[in-house]
């Protein structure tokens, strides 16, 4: 039997999120899954000649899984459904006060409300199966429930935080992902309190009306607001070994070979402050934490999303911060950084640089 190979690259887009999974089958055929498409440091021609210099054209993007609906996650999704097939999009289910809120952080951010994509996927995502991923219960306990086959989704669907989605093609379920939804509400509470009138009376229309207060009410809100972020599990469900790599290719030093866990623990913009999330993580996963060898640092290592006690999830040896050299938030925070070497994790900084791309290898066998 010919091993399976795969190879996840985190891409160097500055302060958003690029990051590609790739998986080459017992028979030769390809499997890609795409977290995020986004960036508020490059421009979209940028953006676009970013994406063409990694899928050629018609490439078929098996799943695209986005994390949540800000500007830094998805502004790149436009030119990434030009280019490309995208069979399945894995999004978070939202209410509409969060597609509101959404809505009025991209306009402030961005000066674009991505309204299309936040209120109508379906109609956005033309030809591609929508799955959206209802918010996680914390109080409950997990089920053993047998994973759902890809293929086998042909039609638009909701489906629960934690259930396993697996290829067929991939042979025995060895490698899965698992996303969790996170409906976070601290942060949007503290944001409708400062803005003093209703939600609903906001509407793409009328954003620029209100947005002297909505721009004073966003500003005071310590960290991210963002009621939803979408962390995802990508790796072995069994206890199969990887020869695993990580290299930059542009590095003199060009490659370290380990063998460590291969699984990836995705955050998106995910605050980890919020009380009790980290353990509701580790009790989630707790079957297959401890394949996580690499943790995509929440919210580009910002101080207000990060807690320690993540790095101690699973068997984690490389930490990515994403960020933009010149971003204006002060990311990453040096006490995450710090948090990071002091367990001895590898931070591995993804910036708008070419030369800090990170990519990881490895095969079954």
């Amino acid at each position: 039997m010919r091993p399976m190979n795969f190879r996840r690259t985190f891409y160097p887009v500055g302060q958003g999120a690029f990051y590609v999974e790739e998986f080459r089958l017992y028979d030769g055929s390809t499997f890609t899954i795409v977290y995020d498409c986004g960036s508020l440091t490059l421009n979209q021609e940028e953006i676009k000649e970013r994406i063409e210099d990694v899928f050629r054209k018609g490439h078929q993007i098996d799943i695209l899984f986005i994390s949540h609906f800000h500007a830094d996650h998805i502004n790149g999704i436009e030119a990434l459904k030009e280019h490309c097939k995208i069979k399945k999009v894995v999004i978070p289910l939202i209410d509409d006060e969060e597609k509101t809120i959404l809505k009025v952080s991209n306009y402030i951010e961005a000066k674009d409300s991505f309204e299309e994509i936040i209120e109508t996927p379906e109609q956005y995502f033309e030809g591609s199966i929508i799955i959206k991923i209802k918010p996680v219960d914390m109080d409950s306990t997990p089920k053993d429930e047998d994973p759902i086959e890809i293929s086998n989704i042909e039609n638009h669907t909701t489906l629960s935080s934690g259930k396993v989605l697996k290829n067929k093609e991939f042979g025995y379920p060895i490698w899965g992902f698992i996303p969790y939804n996170y409906k976070q509400n601290e942060r949007k509470n503290q944001f409708i309190k400062k803005i003093d009138f209703p939600l609903k009376k906001i509407t793409i229309d009328n954003i620029k009306e209100y947005k002297d207060k909505l721009t004073k009410a966003y500003k005071a809100i310590k960290g991210d607001l963002n009621g939803n972020s979408m962390a995802l599990y990508s790796g072995p469900l069994n206890n199969y070994s990887f020869l695993y790599y990580h290299y930059r290719p542009f590095s003199p030093y060009r490659l370290d070979s380990y063998r460590l866990q291969s699984g990836c623990l995705y955050t998106g913009d995910i605050n980890l402050n919020e009380d009790n999330l980290v353990k509701d993580i580790n009790d989630k996963l707790n079957k297959v934490s401890w394949f996580i060898g690499t943790l995509q640092v929440p919210h580009h290592g910002s101080r207000h999303n990060f807690k320690a006690s993540i790095l101690t999830v699973g068997n984690i040896s490389c930490a990515i911060f994403s960020f933009g050299i010149r971003n204006y938030y002060g990311h990453p925070a040096y006490s995450v950084f710090y948090d990071v070497k002091e367990n001895g994790i590898v931070p591995y900084l993804v910036t708008e640089e070419l030369k800090t791309i990170v990519v990881q290898e490895g095969f079954l066998y």
